[in-house]
Protein backbone atom coordinates (compact mmCIF):
# COMPACT_ATOMS: atom_id res chain seq x y z
CA UNK A 1 0.00 0.00 0.00
CA UNK A 2 1.47 3.41 -0.91
CA UNK A 3 2.38 5.73 1.93
CA UNK A 4 0.00 8.57 2.77
CA UNK A 5 0.55 12.01 1.28
CA UNK A 6 -0.09 14.99 3.56
CA UNK A 7 -1.49 18.46 2.84
CA UNK A 8 1.35 20.96 2.50
CA UNK A 9 0.17 23.18 5.33
CA UNK A 10 -0.29 20.32 7.79
CA UNK A 11 3.42 19.49 7.56
CA UNK A 12 4.69 23.07 7.22
CA UNK A 13 3.29 23.92 10.68
CA UNK A 14 4.54 20.71 12.34
CA UNK A 15 6.70 21.57 15.35
CA UNK A 16 9.71 19.65 13.94
CA UNK A 17 9.37 21.13 10.44
CA UNK A 18 8.35 24.75 10.94
CA UNK A 19 11.79 26.08 11.95
CA UNK A 20 13.42 24.66 8.80
CA UNK A 21 10.55 25.97 6.69
CA UNK A 22 10.82 29.48 8.09
CA UNK A 23 14.61 29.65 7.62
CA UNK A 24 14.38 28.59 3.99
CA UNK A 25 16.20 25.30 4.60
CA UNK A 26 15.73 22.38 2.27
CA UNK A 27 13.21 20.05 3.92
CA UNK A 28 11.51 16.87 2.74
CA UNK A 29 9.44 14.15 4.38
CA UNK A 30 9.97 10.54 3.36
CA UNK A 31 8.07 7.35 4.17
CA UNK A 32 9.68 5.28 6.97
CA UNK A 33 11.34 2.98 4.41
CA UNK A 34 12.58 6.01 2.41
CA UNK A 35 10.88 4.74 -0.74
CA UNK A 36 8.42 7.61 -1.19
CA UNK A 37 8.43 11.40 -0.87
CA UNK A 38 5.43 12.42 1.24
CA UNK A 39 6.03 16.19 1.40
CA UNK A 40 8.65 18.76 0.44
CA UNK A 41 9.22 22.46 0.32
CA UNK A 42 10.61 24.16 -2.78
CA UNK A 43 14.18 24.12 -1.53
CA UNK A 44 13.96 20.41 -0.77
CA UNK A 45 12.79 19.62 -4.30
CA UNK A 46 15.52 21.85 -5.76
CA UNK A 47 18.23 20.15 -3.73
CA UNK A 48 17.22 16.84 -5.32
CA UNK A 49 17.28 18.38 -8.79
CA UNK A 50 13.62 19.30 -9.43
CA UNK A 51 12.19 22.85 -9.50
CA UNK A 52 8.63 21.69 -8.74
CA UNK A 53 7.45 20.30 -5.41
CA UNK A 54 4.83 18.11 -7.03
CA UNK A 55 7.24 16.74 -9.64
CA UNK A 56 9.50 15.72 -6.76
CA UNK A 57 6.64 14.05 -4.89
CA UNK A 58 5.49 12.25 -8.04
CA UNK A 59 8.90 11.05 -9.25
CA UNK A 60 10.76 10.76 -5.94
CA UNK A 61 14.47 11.11 -5.30
CA UNK A 62 17.02 9.48 -7.62
CA UNK A 63 18.01 6.45 -5.57
CA UNK A 64 21.19 6.01 -7.58
CA UNK A 65 22.57 9.39 -6.51
CA UNK A 66 25.31 9.38 -3.88
CA UNK A 67 23.43 12.02 -1.88
CA UNK A 68 20.37 9.78 -1.61
CA UNK A 69 22.47 6.79 -0.53
CA UNK A 70 24.12 8.90 2.19
CA UNK A 71 20.71 10.01 3.43
CA UNK A 72 19.29 6.49 3.32
CA UNK A 73 22.24 5.08 5.29
CA UNK A 74 21.69 7.68 8.02
CA UNK A 75 17.93 7.01 8.08
CA UNK A 76 18.49 3.29 8.66
CA UNK A 77 19.88 4.15 12.09
CA UNK A 78 16.57 5.65 13.24
CA UNK A 79 14.50 3.29 15.35
CA UNK A 80 11.80 5.40 17.00
CA UNK A 81 10.17 8.82 16.88
CA UNK A 82 12.61 11.47 18.12
CA UNK A 83 15.73 9.68 16.89
CA UNK A 84 17.94 12.02 14.85
CA UNK A 85 21.20 11.58 12.92
CA UNK A 86 23.39 14.32 11.46
CA UNK A 87 25.61 13.54 8.49
CA UNK A 88 27.72 15.20 5.81
CA UNK A 89 26.02 15.20 2.43
CA UNK A 90 27.63 15.83 -0.95
CA UNK A 91 25.31 17.74 -3.26
CA UNK A 92 25.63 19.29 -6.71
CA UNK A 93 26.22 23.05 -6.75
CA UNK A 94 26.69 24.39 -10.25
CA UNK A 95 29.53 22.48 -11.88
CA UNK A 96 30.93 21.11 -8.65
CA UNK A 97 29.91 19.17 -5.57
CA UNK A 98 29.91 20.67 -2.10
CA UNK A 99 29.48 19.17 1.35
CA UNK A 100 26.61 20.35 3.54
CA UNK A 101 25.58 19.42 7.06
CA UNK A 102 22.28 17.56 6.84
CA UNK A 103 20.09 15.58 9.19
CA UNK A 104 17.39 12.93 9.22
CA UNK A 105 14.89 12.55 12.04
CA UNK A 106 12.01 10.19 12.67
CA UNK A 107 8.97 12.25 13.56
CA UNK A 108 5.37 11.50 14.49
CA UNK A 109 3.13 13.17 11.93
CA UNK A 110 -0.12 11.97 13.48
CA UNK A 111 -0.81 9.43 16.22
CA UNK A 112 0.46 6.09 14.94
CA UNK A 113 2.01 7.63 11.80
CA UNK A 114 5.76 8.21 11.57
CA UNK A 115 7.92 9.56 8.74
CA UNK A 116 11.53 10.56 8.12
CA UNK A 117 12.25 14.29 8.03
CA UNK A 118 15.29 15.28 5.96
CA UNK A 119 16.68 18.81 6.39
CA UNK A 120 19.73 20.65 5.12
CA UNK A 121 20.51 24.33 5.68
CA UNK A 122 20.93 26.51 2.65
CA UNK A 123 24.56 27.11 1.75
CA UNK A 124 26.29 29.99 -0.03
CA UNK A 125 26.08 33.72 0.59
CA UNK A 126 23.96 34.96 3.51
CA UNK A 127 20.31 35.51 2.67
CA UNK A 128 18.77 38.96 2.87
CA UNK A 129 15.60 39.33 4.93
CA UNK A 130 13.16 38.68 2.08
CA UNK A 131 14.94 35.59 0.69
CA UNK A 132 13.74 33.04 3.30
CA UNK A 133 10.20 34.36 2.98
CA UNK A 134 10.26 33.95 -0.79
CA UNK A 135 11.78 30.48 -0.48
CA UNK A 136 8.92 29.36 1.79
CA UNK A 137 6.49 29.67 -1.12
CA UNK A 138 8.78 28.54 -3.93
CA UNK A 139 8.35 25.33 -5.89
CA UNK A 140 4.59 25.52 -6.51
CA UNK A 141 3.61 25.07 -10.15
CA UNK A 142 -0.18 25.02 -9.75
CA UNK A 143 -1.64 28.20 -11.30
CA UNK A 144 -4.79 27.74 -9.20
CA UNK A 145 -2.98 27.99 -5.86
CA UNK A 146 -1.76 31.34 -4.58
CA UNK A 147 0.39 31.84 -1.48
CA UNK A 148 1.77 34.78 0.42
CA UNK A 149 3.69 35.58 3.59
CA UNK A 150 2.18 38.37 5.69
CA UNK A 151 3.54 40.33 8.62
CA UNK A 152 1.60 41.00 11.82
CA UNK A 153 -0.20 43.95 10.22
CA UNK A 154 -1.23 42.01 7.12
CA UNK A 155 1.38 43.53 4.81
CA UNK A 156 2.56 41.16 2.05
CA UNK A 157 6.25 40.27 2.53
CA UNK A 158 6.44 37.74 -0.31
CA UNK A 159 3.89 36.28 -2.72
CA UNK A 160 3.56 33.72 -5.48
CA UNK A 161 3.05 34.83 -9.11
CA UNK A 162 -0.53 35.88 -9.73
CA UNK A 163 -1.30 36.68 -6.11
CA UNK A 164 -1.79 40.38 -6.90
CA UNK A 165 -4.59 39.47 -9.32
CA UNK A 166 -6.72 38.42 -6.33
CA UNK A 167 -6.84 42.10 -5.33
CA UNK A 168 -6.85 41.43 -1.60
CA UNK A 169 -7.19 44.59 0.46
CA UNK A 170 -5.10 45.32 3.57
CA UNK A 171 -8.27 44.75 5.59
CA UNK A 172 -8.69 41.26 4.05
CA UNK A 173 -5.11 40.38 4.96
CA UNK A 174 -5.41 41.75 8.50
CA UNK A 175 -8.57 39.69 8.99
CA UNK A 176 -6.71 36.51 8.00
CA UNK A 177 -3.82 37.29 10.35
CA UNK A 178 -6.33 37.90 13.14
CA UNK A 179 -8.06 34.59 12.37
CA UNK A 180 -4.88 32.57 12.62
CA UNK A 181 -3.81 34.37 15.78
CA UNK A 182 -7.07 33.31 17.41
CA UNK A 183 -6.69 29.73 16.14
CA UNK A 184 -3.16 29.50 17.53
CA UNK A 185 -4.20 30.99 20.88
CA UNK A 186 -7.11 28.57 21.30
CA UNK A 187 -5.48 25.56 19.63
CA UNK A 188 -3.20 24.62 22.47
CA UNK A 189 -1.48 26.24 25.42
CA UNK A 190 2.02 25.66 23.95
CA UNK A 191 1.23 27.97 21.03
CA UNK A 192 1.60 25.31 18.36
CA UNK A 193 0.27 26.69 15.11
CA UNK A 194 -3.13 25.56 13.97
CA UNK A 195 -4.33 26.47 10.46
CA UNK A 196 -7.36 28.76 10.33
CA UNK A 197 -9.94 28.34 7.59
CA UNK A 198 -11.54 31.38 6.02
CA UNK A 199 -12.99 32.54 2.71
CA UNK A 200 -12.37 35.48 0.43
CA UNK A 201 -14.36 36.98 -2.43
CA UNK A 202 -12.05 38.68 -4.96
CA UNK A 203 -12.87 42.10 -6.34
CA UNK A 204 -11.58 40.95 -9.72
CA UNK A 205 -14.25 40.93 -12.45
CA UNK A 206 -12.80 37.69 -13.81
CA UNK A 207 -13.52 35.79 -10.61
CA UNK A 208 -16.91 36.20 -8.93
CA UNK A 209 -16.92 33.22 -6.61
CA UNK A 210 -15.89 32.94 -2.97
CA UNK A 211 -12.49 31.27 -2.57
CA UNK A 212 -11.36 29.04 0.30
CA UNK A 213 -8.38 30.35 2.27
CA UNK A 214 -6.10 28.68 4.77
CA UNK A 215 -3.92 30.83 7.01
CA UNK A 216 -1.31 29.56 9.45
CA UNK A 217 1.21 31.09 11.80
CA UNK A 218 4.90 30.73 10.92
CA UNK A 219 6.56 32.83 13.58
CA UNK A 220 5.21 35.68 15.60
CA UNK A 221 4.10 38.05 14.25
CA UNK A 222 4.12 36.62 10.71
CA UNK A 223 1.73 34.29 8.94
CA UNK A 224 1.31 32.61 5.57
CA UNK A 225 -1.87 32.19 3.61
CA UNK A 226 -2.86 29.76 0.87
CA UNK A 227 -5.74 30.47 -1.50
CA UNK A 228 -7.12 28.08 -4.11
CA UNK A 229 -9.21 29.29 -7.03
CA UNK A 230 -10.70 25.86 -7.65
CA UNK A 231 -10.67 22.40 -6.14
CA UNK A 232 -7.53 20.42 -6.97
CA UNK A 233 -6.86 16.69 -6.75
CA UNK A 234 -3.53 17.26 -5.07
CA UNK A 235 -3.32 17.46 -1.25
CA UNK A 236 -2.76 21.06 -0.10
Amino acid sequence: MPAKLYPFIDIAVHERVREHFVKGDAAALFSPDMSQVLWSNGEGALLFGLPSIYDFIDSGANRNEAAYRQMEAAARQLARSGDRRAFLMRIASGFQRVSVNASVEMITVRPGETAILFAAPRTGKPLVLKDPQQRMISGFDDPDTHMAVLDGDGAVLAASPGFDALAMTPQNCRSLVSAVSCATATGCSSGRSRPAKASYRPRSASCRKTLPCTCFSLWKPSSAISIRTRTSTRPR
